[in-house]
């Protein structure tokens, strides 16, 4: 049954794409990407670039759980944070690239952001596990603060452009966060650093900052690497999420459909995830968040993930945006489970880790089902096909003799 009204289908073919990147790291990084978008032949489609990237991802994401799995503190061999390292940097390249492609075969559409920000809400799943391991967190609040403060922000992301109809990225993005993880993956790699290097406090790591010499206090040469980037981290979770909320409010305040109170409902199914989630992992009887931490984050990741998918599907159509997914249920149904067995209304008869295990099964399957519909739909309707594209070879032909020649 189609999921897409024919009102919906026809905002598909008015779709334009519409960004403000002020990122810092950008204007160094687009001489790379400007040469690195001509090493892909013409009749590459842009979306295969998208799922390049997306496949480096679960590089990253298998290097580390093979080592990490249980995210105890390990040494991880420097060859394999270096090829961890390098899935980032690709990652971060061919998500730029694809982009440039799309423009450069006049293939820009609909379907190309889905996939293209699709992609990214999966990787918004791997990348707090990424962070986990490479900063030696263990399981338990350190893994679950991580998960929030990455999926988070990228759902209010997609929520502001589903108000503003255009993607903002402030000075400090996602650009340069991956800049930061690959960096330290390779700086981890060839040496520089070791998995103790971000447990270690500063005085013990930099000895010229020892508090005897009365130039630091005590209580700032105690903190630790971790606890600064993490502390760097909330800030700008902090005013990136301030940021998404005061472009809402500008762009309601122009509009006589909307309020800023209805446009809050939407951020609904989000809370519901981060508070069932917390629930689940405060209250479980089989300690979850410790026994099977990295199945936890990967399942609530990726209900973010399903989530930023919906909303960017009710973006690019206009269609009525649901504020209930059946893929939350199950979380919901846990949830209550939890509560009951700590008010002792209920004995522990729930098998946890089975249960977390055929979750997983089902949010994954829950994904890969609707990107196959709307991925159809999509394509059905604008006439295109997702990893082929047309022959413009006449339109580029005639866009470059309308261009003046030099003389």
């Amino acid at each position: 049954m189609p999921r897409l009204t024919q009102a919906g289908k026809e905002e598909l073919s008015r779709y334009e794409y519409k960004t403000d990147d002020r990122s810092i790291l950008t204007p160094f990084l687009q001489p790379l990407w400007k040469v690195s978008v001509w090493l892909f032949p013409m009749w590459v489609a842009p979306n295969l670039i998208t799922l390049g990237g997306l496949i480096f991802m679960f590089v990253n994401f298998l290097v580390l759980s093979w080592f990490l799995w249980d995210f105890q503190l390990a040494v991880i061999p420097g060859w394999a944070h270096v090829l961890a390292g390098f899935s980032v940097f690709m990652y971060q390249t061919l998500d730029a690239v694809d982009g440039k492609q799309a423009r450069r075969t006049l293939s820009s559409s609909a379907l190309g952001e889905l996939f293209d920000h699709g992609c990214d809400s999966i990787t918004a799943a791997l990348v707090p596990l990424c962070v986990t391991n490479l900063m030696s967190f263990g399981p338990g609040w350190g893994a679950f603060a991580i998960l929030q403060l990455c999926c988070i922000p990228f759902y209010f992301a997609a929520w502001e452009e589903f108000h503003t109809k255009a993607l903002y990225l402030g000075p400090v993005s996602v650009i340069e966060s991956m800049s930061l993880i690959y960096t330290i993956h390779t700086l981890t790699g060839i040496g520089y650093m070791t998995p103790h290097f971000w447990v270690t406090p500063l005085h013990q790591t930099f000895p010229s900052l020892a508090p005897t010499t009365a130039r630091f206090p005590e209580s700032l040469v105690d903190l630790t690497p971790r606890m600064i980037i993490v502390a760097a981290f909330i800030f700008v979770v902090v005013v990136t999420i301030f940021d998404n909320v005061r472009h809402v409010v500008a762009n309601v305040s122009k509009s006589s459909i909307h309020s800023f109170s209805s446009s809050c409902w939407l951020l609904a199914p989000a809370f519901n995830i981060s508070v069932c989630s917390f629930i689940w992992a405060y209250l479980s009887p089989e300690k979850i968040l410790y026994v099977q931490c990295r199945q936890f984050c990967l399942v609530i990741g990726l209900l973010y993930s399903s989530l930023t998918n919906h909303t960017i599907v009710g973006r690019l159509t206009q269609q009525r945006y649901l504020l209930f997914h059946l893929n939350q249920l199950p979380l919901i149904l846990v949830c209550v489970y939890c509560i009951a067995y700590r008010l002792s209304l209920v004995p522990a008869f729930l098998p946890e880790v089975l249960f977390l295990y055929l979750y997983l099964v089902f949010v994954c399957a829950d994904i890969v089902q609707y990107a196959y519909e709307m991925i159809n739909e999509f394509c059905d309707h604008l006439g295109i096909q997702a990893f082929r594209i047309k022959d413009r070879s006449a339109e580029l032909a005639s866009l470059s003799e309308r261009q003046p020649k030099a003389e």
